[in-house]
């Protein structure tokens, strides 16, 4: 399994790679340099219960703290993610809100 990233205008997707194979993604919407909103996350049901959707929410929390960017999590999947783990919290927009 391979993540890629692709960021065009302001719309950004971490894609999950199986060979050729889309098996889940997570979209977000860059709001400006330091803010992304996390809008959807999907796994394809051949993949769901193995961690994909998990590993796709800290891609993203890796680009933002490689980035200096905060996370609004719109997407109630990586909502749940943020209020499992706090030690994600440091990029979530505002600061410490769940």
């Amino acid at each position: 399994m391979e993540i890629k990233h692709v960021i065009k205008n302001q719309r950004g997707v971490f894609t999950l790679v199986d060979g050729s194979q889309i098996a889940g993604l997570i979209t977000f919407l860059k709001k400006d340099k330091d803010l992304m909103v996390i809008d959807h996350t999907e796994v394809d049901s051949q993949f769901s219960g193995q961690g994909w959707g998990r590993k796709l929410v800290h891609e993203c929390v890796r680009y933002a703290r490689d980035n200096n960017m905060k996370i609004t999590p719109l997407c109630s999947f990586a909502r749940r993610i943020f209020n499992q783990e706090p030690e994600i919290h440091d990029v979530l927009y505002p600061a410490g809100h769940k």
